[in-house]
Protein backbone atom coordinates (compact mmCIF):
# COMPACT_ATOMS: atom_id res chain seq x y z
CA UNK A 1 0.00 0.00 0.00
CA UNK A 2 2.38 2.16 0.76
CA UNK A 3 4.01 1.76 -3.17
CA UNK A 4 0.63 2.87 -4.24
CA UNK A 5 0.34 5.34 -1.95
CA UNK A 6 3.68 6.78 -3.38
CA UNK A 7 2.83 6.54 -7.08
CA UNK A 8 -0.79 8.05 -6.60
CA UNK A 9 1.60 10.90 -5.54
CA UNK A 10 3.93 10.99 -7.75
CA UNK A 11 0.82 11.02 -10.63
CA UNK A 12 -0.93 13.90 -8.72
CA UNK A 13 2.72 15.38 -9.23
CA UNK A 14 3.22 14.67 -12.58
CA UNK A 15 -0.73 15.93 -13.34
CA UNK A 16 0.43 19.18 -11.49
CA UNK A 17 2.99 20.04 -13.99
CA UNK A 18 0.77 18.97 -17.06
CA UNK A 19 -1.60 21.30 -16.44
CA UNK A 20 -4.12 18.42 -16.71
CA UNK A 21 -7.47 18.16 -14.85
CA UNK A 22 -9.53 14.59 -14.76
CA UNK A 23 -12.59 14.70 -12.50
CA UNK A 24 -14.58 11.38 -12.07
CA UNK A 25 -12.57 9.55 -13.80
CA UNK A 26 -13.38 5.84 -11.80
CA UNK A 27 -16.97 6.91 -12.05
CA UNK A 28 -16.82 6.81 -16.02
CA UNK A 29 -15.50 3.99 -17.00
CA UNK A 30 -15.71 5.70 -21.01
CA UNK A 31 -12.53 7.86 -19.97
CA UNK A 32 -10.31 4.48 -19.42
CA UNK A 33 -8.76 6.34 -22.75
CA UNK A 34 -7.95 9.42 -21.02
CA UNK A 35 -6.56 7.80 -18.18
CA UNK A 36 -4.22 6.39 -20.03
CA UNK A 37 -3.01 9.42 -21.80
CA UNK A 38 -2.03 9.97 -18.43
CA UNK A 39 -0.50 6.91 -17.55
CA UNK A 40 1.57 7.85 -20.38
CA UNK A 41 2.57 11.37 -19.51
CA UNK A 42 3.32 10.00 -16.18
CA UNK A 43 5.52 6.88 -17.26
CA UNK A 44 8.70 7.53 -16.15
CA UNK A 45 7.18 8.24 -12.62
CA UNK A 46 5.13 5.52 -12.56
CA UNK A 47 7.40 3.56 -13.56
CA UNK A 48 10.24 4.86 -10.67
CA UNK A 49 7.50 4.34 -8.14
CA UNK A 50 6.56 0.92 -9.05
CA UNK A 51 9.96 -0.07 -9.60
CA UNK A 52 8.87 -1.88 -13.07
CA UNK A 53 9.15 -1.51 -16.90
CA UNK A 54 6.05 0.04 -18.70
CA UNK A 55 6.36 -1.53 -22.30
CA UNK A 56 2.89 -0.45 -23.52
CA UNK A 57 0.17 2.11 -22.72
CA UNK A 58 -3.19 1.33 -24.26
CA UNK A 59 -5.73 -1.27 -23.71
CA UNK A 60 -5.66 -3.37 -26.84
CA UNK A 61 -2.42 -5.29 -27.40
CA UNK A 62 -3.85 -6.48 -30.86
CA UNK A 63 -2.90 -3.55 -32.29
CA UNK A 64 1.06 -3.35 -31.28
CA UNK A 65 2.62 -6.22 -34.02
CA UNK A 66 5.76 -6.18 -32.39
CA UNK A 67 3.85 -6.59 -28.47
CA UNK A 68 1.15 -8.57 -30.26
CA UNK A 69 0.21 -12.16 -28.13
CA UNK A 70 -0.63 -13.64 -31.33
CA UNK A 71 2.62 -12.68 -32.62
CA UNK A 72 1.45 -10.62 -36.24
CA UNK A 73 -1.13 -13.10 -36.97
CA UNK A 74 -4.93 -12.64 -36.87
CA UNK A 75 -6.03 -10.90 -33.07
CA UNK A 76 -9.18 -10.71 -31.35
CA UNK A 77 -9.17 -8.56 -27.89
CA UNK A 78 -12.16 -8.61 -25.34
CA UNK A 79 -12.55 -6.93 -22.00
CA UNK A 80 -14.55 -9.50 -20.02
CA UNK A 81 -16.04 -8.02 -16.50
CA UNK A 82 -16.04 -10.21 -13.27
CA UNK A 83 -19.94 -9.20 -12.08
CA UNK A 84 -20.11 -11.59 -8.76
CA UNK A 85 -16.82 -9.33 -7.01
CA UNK A 86 -14.96 -5.81 -7.62
CA UNK A 87 -11.68 -5.43 -7.51
CA UNK A 88 -10.82 -4.29 -4.38
CA UNK A 89 -7.05 -2.34 -2.84
CA UNK A 90 -6.91 -1.96 0.72
CA UNK A 91 -4.80 -0.11 3.19
CA UNK A 92 -4.62 0.63 7.02
CA UNK A 93 -6.39 4.35 5.91
CA UNK A 94 -7.47 4.31 2.32
CA UNK A 95 -9.30 1.90 0.44
CA UNK A 96 -10.41 1.79 -3.72
CA UNK A 97 -12.95 -0.08 -5.41
CA UNK A 98 -13.23 -0.36 -8.86
CA UNK A 99 -13.86 -3.05 -11.84
CA UNK A 100 -12.25 -6.26 -11.88
CA UNK A 101 -11.67 -6.87 -15.79
CA UNK A 102 -9.32 -9.47 -17.73
CA UNK A 103 -7.92 -8.91 -21.16
CA UNK A 104 -8.83 -12.13 -23.30
CA UNK A 105 -6.97 -12.42 -26.62
CA UNK A 106 -7.97 -14.83 -29.74
CA UNK A 107 -5.53 -15.41 -32.60
CA UNK A 108 -8.32 -16.03 -35.19
CA UNK A 109 -10.86 -13.80 -37.01
CA UNK A 110 -13.89 -15.90 -36.34
CA UNK A 111 -16.60 -16.03 -33.63
CA UNK A 112 -15.37 -16.56 -30.36
CA UNK A 113 -17.70 -18.72 -28.48
CA UNK A 114 -19.87 -21.52 -30.40
CA UNK A 115 -23.02 -20.67 -31.91
CA UNK A 116 -25.78 -20.82 -29.08
CA UNK A 117 -28.70 -23.10 -29.83
CA UNK A 118 -30.92 -21.00 -26.93
CA UNK A 119 -32.07 -17.56 -28.12
CA UNK A 120 -31.76 -15.21 -25.64
CA UNK A 121 -32.43 -11.59 -25.86
CA UNK A 122 -30.01 -9.09 -28.26
CA UNK A 123 -29.73 -12.52 -30.80
CA UNK A 124 -32.21 -10.90 -33.66
CA UNK A 125 -31.62 -7.27 -33.85
CA UNK A 126 -33.56 -4.13 -34.82
CA UNK A 127 -37.06 -5.87 -33.44
CA UNK A 128 -36.59 -8.89 -35.03
CA UNK A 129 -38.11 -12.21 -33.38
CA UNK A 130 -36.13 -15.25 -32.40
CA UNK A 131 -36.85 -18.65 -33.54
CA UNK A 132 -35.36 -22.32 -33.14
CA UNK A 133 -35.29 -24.58 -36.02
CA UNK A 134 -33.83 -27.94 -36.14
CA UNK A 135 -31.60 -26.94 -33.45
CA UNK A 136 -30.45 -23.64 -35.34
CA UNK A 137 -31.66 -20.02 -34.36
CA UNK A 138 -33.35 -17.94 -36.88
CA UNK A 139 -34.77 -14.51 -37.04
CA UNK A 140 -37.95 -13.65 -38.24
CA UNK A 141 -37.27 -9.65 -39.18
CA UNK A 142 -39.54 -6.59 -40.21
CA UNK A 143 -38.83 -7.92 -43.32
CA UNK A 144 -36.57 -9.66 -45.85
CA UNK A 145 -35.12 -6.74 -48.28
CA UNK A 146 -33.80 -4.46 -45.19
CA UNK A 147 -32.60 -7.10 -42.65
CA UNK A 148 -29.62 -9.98 -43.00
CA UNK A 149 -29.90 -13.39 -41.30
CA UNK A 150 -29.65 -11.80 -37.62
CA UNK A 151 -32.07 -8.44 -38.67
CA UNK A 152 -29.32 -6.45 -39.52
CA UNK A 153 -30.44 -3.23 -40.87
CA UNK A 154 -28.55 -3.59 -45.03
CA UNK A 155 -29.26 -0.28 -46.00
CA UNK A 156 -28.90 3.10 -45.23
CA UNK A 157 -28.98 6.89 -46.83
CA UNK A 158 -26.18 9.15 -46.33
CA UNK A 159 -27.10 13.23 -47.38
CA UNK A 160 -23.63 14.39 -46.68
CA UNK A 161 -23.44 12.97 -43.62
CA UNK A 162 -21.95 10.55 -41.44
CA UNK A 163 -22.22 7.09 -39.26
CA UNK A 164 -19.35 5.93 -36.28
CA UNK A 165 -19.64 2.16 -36.64
CA UNK A 166 -17.41 -0.52 -34.49
CA UNK A 167 -13.63 -0.92 -36.04
CA UNK A 168 -12.63 -3.59 -38.24
CA UNK A 169 -10.41 -5.96 -36.65
CA UNK A 170 -7.07 -6.82 -37.48
CA UNK A 171 -6.89 -10.25 -39.72
CA UNK A 172 -4.52 -11.61 -41.56
CA UNK A 173 -6.72 -11.96 -44.65
CA UNK A 174 -9.34 -9.71 -44.61
CA UNK A 175 -12.35 -8.68 -47.62
CA UNK A 176 -14.22 -5.55 -46.96
CA UNK A 177 -17.04 -5.18 -49.32
CA UNK A 178 -20.11 -2.73 -49.78
CA UNK A 179 -22.70 -1.80 -52.21
CA UNK A 180 -23.55 1.73 -52.85
CA UNK A 181 -25.88 4.31 -55.12
CA UNK A 182 -24.16 7.72 -55.31
CA UNK A 183 -26.21 10.92 -56.20
CA UNK A 184 -22.95 12.59 -56.98
CA UNK A 185 -19.54 12.37 -58.66
CA UNK A 186 -17.47 12.78 -55.40
CA UNK A 187 -18.25 11.47 -52.04
CA UNK A 188 -16.81 9.09 -48.61
CA UNK A 189 -17.33 6.38 -48.77
CA UNK A 190 -15.30 5.05 -45.44
CA UNK A 191 -12.58 5.53 -43.32
CA UNK A 192 -10.63 3.63 -40.60
CA UNK A 193 -7.74 4.91 -39.08
CA UNK A 194 -6.61 7.82 -36.22
CA UNK A 195 -8.31 10.70 -35.61
CA UNK A 196 -5.90 12.91 -34.13
CA UNK A 197 -2.08 13.25 -34.24
CA UNK A 198 -0.48 10.59 -32.86
CA UNK A 199 -0.20 10.73 -28.85
CA UNK A 200 2.81 9.00 -28.34
CA UNK A 201 5.84 7.21 -30.29
CA UNK A 202 4.55 3.53 -31.83
CA UNK A 203 0.92 4.49 -32.04
CA UNK A 204 -0.78 2.81 -34.58
CA UNK A 205 -0.40 4.81 -37.99
CA UNK A 206 -2.53 2.70 -40.08
CA UNK A 207 -5.54 3.42 -41.81
CA UNK A 208 -8.06 2.80 -44.45
CA UNK A 209 -9.35 5.40 -46.83
CA UNK A 210 -11.66 4.90 -50.02
CA UNK A 211 -13.59 7.70 -51.84
CA UNK A 212 -15.29 8.65 -54.89
CA UNK A 213 -14.04 11.71 -56.79
CA UNK A 214 -14.91 12.19 -60.18
CA UNK A 215 -16.47 8.89 -60.75
CA UNK A 216 -13.06 7.38 -59.44
CA UNK A 217 -13.23 5.07 -56.71
CA UNK A 218 -9.78 5.51 -54.91
CA UNK A 219 -8.58 3.34 -51.88
CA UNK A 220 -5.71 4.73 -49.48
CA UNK A 221 -4.45 1.90 -47.24
CA UNK A 222 -1.27 2.00 -44.83
CA UNK A 223 -0.44 -1.23 -42.68
CA UNK A 224 2.50 1.03 -41.07
CA UNK A 225 5.49 0.04 -44.01
CA UNK A 226 3.80 2.80 -46.27
CA UNK A 227 0.52 4.38 -48.28
CA UNK A 228 -1.18 2.30 -50.96
CA UNK A 229 -3.43 3.89 -53.60
CA UNK A 230 -5.56 1.78 -56.10
CA UNK A 231 -8.10 3.59 -58.24
CA UNK A 232 -10.79 2.32 -60.63
CA UNK A 233 -13.24 4.36 -62.54
CA UNK A 234 -16.52 3.39 -62.77
CA UNK A 235 -19.17 4.52 -65.30
CA UNK A 236 -20.82 8.16 -64.93
CA UNK A 237 -23.93 6.50 -63.54
CA UNK A 238 -26.89 7.84 -60.74
CA UNK A 239 -29.00 5.06 -61.93
CA UNK A 240 -27.13 2.01 -60.96
CA UNK A 241 -25.64 0.49 -57.62
CA UNK A 242 -21.57 -0.65 -57.70
CA UNK A 243 -20.16 -3.53 -55.92
CA UNK A 244 -16.63 -2.41 -54.39
CA UNK A 245 -14.88 -5.41 -53.07
CA UNK A 246 -11.61 -4.83 -51.05
CA UNK A 247 -8.71 -7.60 -50.26
CA UNK A 248 -5.62 -7.77 -48.54
CA UNK A 249 -3.45 -10.22 -47.19
CA UNK A 250 0.04 -11.45 -47.52
CA UNK A 251 0.11 -11.65 -51.11
CA UNK A 252 -1.16 -8.03 -51.30
CA UNK A 253 -3.82 -5.41 -51.97
CA UNK A 254 -6.64 -6.36 -54.05
CA UNK A 255 -9.39 -3.79 -54.90
CA UNK A 256 -12.47 -4.62 -57.44
CA UNK A 257 -15.62 -2.72 -58.37
CA UNK A 258 -17.54 -5.32 -60.54
CA UNK A 259 -19.27 -5.07 -63.35
CA UNK A 260 -17.69 -1.35 -62.77
CA UNK A 261 -19.13 0.20 -66.65
CA UNK A 262 -15.96 0.70 -68.17
CA UNK A 263 -15.02 -0.61 -71.38
CA UNK A 264 -11.75 -3.27 -71.97
CA UNK A 265 -8.87 -1.62 -73.83
CA UNK A 266 -5.12 -2.99 -75.35
CA UNK A 267 -3.86 -1.25 -72.51
CA UNK A 268 -6.00 -2.26 -69.87
CA UNK A 269 -7.86 -5.62 -69.97
CA UNK A 270 -9.27 -5.71 -66.46
CA UNK A 271 -10.36 -2.08 -65.70
CA UNK A 272 -12.75 -3.21 -62.91
CA UNK A 273 -9.99 -4.86 -60.96
CA UNK A 274 -7.03 -3.66 -59.55
CA UNK A 275 -4.32 -5.35 -57.85
CA UNK A 276 -1.49 -3.67 -55.70
CA UNK A 277 2.00 -5.33 -54.42
CA UNK A 278 2.33 -4.18 -50.10
CA UNK A 279 4.28 -1.12 -49.61
CA UNK A 280 7.57 -1.68 -47.37
CA UNK A 281 9.90 -0.02 -45.61
CA UNK A 282 11.78 -2.86 -44.76
CA UNK A 283 12.08 -6.50 -46.22
CA UNK A 284 9.11 -6.88 -43.77
CA UNK A 285 6.04 -5.62 -45.22
CA UNK A 286 3.01 -5.62 -42.72
CA UNK A 287 -0.21 -6.82 -44.24
CA UNK A 288 -2.14 -6.59 -41.21
CA UNK A 289 -4.78 -3.64 -40.48
CA UNK A 290 -4.44 -1.86 -36.77
CA UNK A 291 -7.24 0.59 -36.89
CA UNK A 292 -7.63 1.98 -33.12
CA UNK A 293 -10.26 4.61 -34.48
CA UNK A 294 -14.25 3.78 -35.55
CA UNK A 295 -15.33 3.03 -38.71
CA UNK A 296 -16.69 6.25 -40.40
CA UNK A 297 -18.78 5.55 -43.00
CA UNK A 298 -20.01 8.21 -45.34
CA UNK A 299 -17.95 10.89 -43.91
CA UNK A 300 -15.17 12.19 -41.67
CA UNK A 301 -16.22 13.86 -38.36
CA UNK A 302 -14.09 15.18 -35.14
CA UNK A 303 -11.02 14.84 -36.63
CA UNK A 304 -7.60 16.61 -37.63
CA UNK A 305 -7.11 17.31 -41.19
CA UNK A 306 -4.88 14.67 -43.72
CA UNK A 307 -2.20 16.41 -44.00
CA UNK A 308 -1.64 17.00 -40.50
CA UNK A 309 -2.23 13.09 -40.15
CA UNK A 310 0.17 12.45 -42.91
CA UNK A 311 3.23 14.49 -41.36
CA UNK A 312 2.29 12.85 -37.56
CA UNK A 313 2.19 9.58 -38.56
CA UNK A 314 4.48 9.55 -41.77
CA UNK A 315 2.22 8.23 -44.48
CA UNK A 316 4.03 8.13 -47.81
CA UNK A 317 0.88 9.91 -49.67
CA UNK A 318 -1.28 12.08 -48.38
CA UNK A 319 -5.10 11.26 -49.06
CA UNK A 320 -7.01 13.90 -50.63
CA UNK A 321 -10.04 15.03 -49.17
CA UNK A 322 -13.56 15.52 -50.72
CA UNK A 323 -17.41 15.63 -49.58
CA UNK A 324 -18.99 13.65 -47.62
CA UNK A 325 -20.96 11.12 -49.85
CA UNK A 326 -24.62 11.58 -50.83
CA UNK A 327 -26.28 8.43 -51.59
CA UNK A 328 -26.95 4.72 -50.46
CA UNK A 329 -24.34 2.28 -48.88
CA UNK A 330 -25.86 -1.04 -48.70
CA UNK A 331 -24.51 -4.39 -47.31
CA UNK A 332 -21.32 -3.76 -45.54
CA UNK A 333 -19.73 -6.69 -44.67
CA UNK A 334 -15.73 -7.50 -43.65
CA UNK A 335 -15.01 -10.99 -43.51
CA UNK A 336 -17.75 -12.66 -41.72
CA UNK A 337 -19.25 -9.28 -39.74
CA UNK A 338 -22.03 -8.42 -41.55
CA UNK A 339 -22.29 -4.40 -40.15
CA UNK A 340 -25.66 -3.51 -38.67
CA UNK A 341 -26.32 0.04 -40.50
CA UNK A 342 -28.53 1.10 -37.36
CA UNK A 343 -25.93 0.05 -34.72
CA UNK A 344 -24.63 3.89 -34.70
CA UNK A 345 -24.72 5.87 -31.48
CA UNK A 346 -22.80 8.96 -33.37
CA UNK A 347 -24.34 10.35 -37.13
CA UNK A 348 -25.29 13.46 -38.66
CA UNK A 349 -28.04 13.46 -41.72
CA UNK A 350 -28.33 9.56 -42.02
CA UNK A 351 -31.60 7.85 -42.41
CA UNK A 352 -31.77 3.99 -42.29
CA UNK A 353 -33.42 2.35 -44.19
CA UNK A 354 -32.31 3.48 -47.08
CA UNK A 355 -36.26 4.30 -48.64
CA UNK A 356 -36.74 6.18 -44.91
CA UNK A 357 -38.27 9.01 -44.71
CA UNK A 358 -36.51 12.23 -43.63
CA UNK A 359 -38.57 12.11 -40.14
CA UNK A 360 -38.94 8.22 -39.68
CA UNK A 361 -36.27 7.89 -37.46
CA UNK A 362 -33.77 9.74 -35.27
CA UNK A 363 -31.55 7.61 -33.58
CA UNK A 364 -29.98 9.29 -30.17
CA UNK A 365 -27.00 8.02 -27.96
CA UNK A 366 -27.30 8.67 -24.37
CA UNK A 367 -25.02 11.69 -24.14
CA UNK A 368 -26.88 13.40 -27.06
CA UNK A 369 -30.67 12.68 -24.94
CA UNK A 370 -28.79 13.95 -22.00
CA UNK A 371 -28.00 17.30 -24.17
CA UNK A 372 -31.34 17.55 -25.38
CA UNK A 373 -32.52 16.96 -22.14
CA UNK A 374 -30.23 19.61 -20.29
CA UNK A 375 -31.52 22.14 -22.91
CA UNK A 376 -35.04 21.88 -23.06
CA UNK A 377 -35.24 22.45 -18.80
CA UNK A 378 -32.93 25.02 -19.56
CA UNK A 379 -35.65 26.40 -22.21
CA UNK A 380 -38.39 25.68 -19.39
CA UNK A 381 -36.81 27.79 -16.37
CA UNK A 382 -36.41 31.01 -19.13
CA UNK A 383 -39.92 30.65 -20.10
CA UNK A 384 -40.94 30.40 -16.85
CA UNK A 385 -38.87 33.33 -15.12
CA UNK A 386 -40.43 35.14 -18.37
CA UNK A 387 -44.17 34.67 -17.38
CA UNK A 388 -43.58 35.40 -13.74
CA UNK A 389 -41.71 38.63 -14.54
CA UNK A 390 -44.62 38.93 -16.63
CA UNK A 391 -47.10 38.35 -13.95
CA UNK A 392 -46.02 40.06 -11.18
CA UNK A 393 -46.93 43.26 -11.52
CA UNK A 394 -50.63 42.55 -11.76
CA UNK A 395 -50.75 39.83 -8.75
CA UNK A 396 -48.58 42.05 -6.42
CA UNK A 397 -49.48 45.88 -7.58
CA UNK A 398 -47.69 48.66 -6.16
Amino acid sequence: MARFAVLFSQMIHCLHNSYLKVVCVFFVPVLCTVLLYIIYLCELQVSAALGVDIPLVDINACLYEALSPCGGKSCQHTLRLNITAPHVVSGASTSLVGMDITDDYACNCGPLEPPPSVCYPGFCLNGGVCRVKNNTLTCQCLDATNYGPRCELLTARFERGFAWYKPLMVCERSSLSLAFETNDKNGVLLYAGPTVPSPWPDYPRDFLYVILRDWVVETYLDFGTGTMNVSISIEASTLRTFQYVLTWGEGGVTAEVIECGINITNENQDPCRKIVPLARFSNNPSYLLNVQGPLQVGGIAAMVSFPQLADSYGWTLTPPSTFPFSGCVLELRHNDRLYDLNATDFHKYTFQPCDAPRTSRVVLGRQSIIIILASLLSLLRKSLLQRASFLLPFLFPI
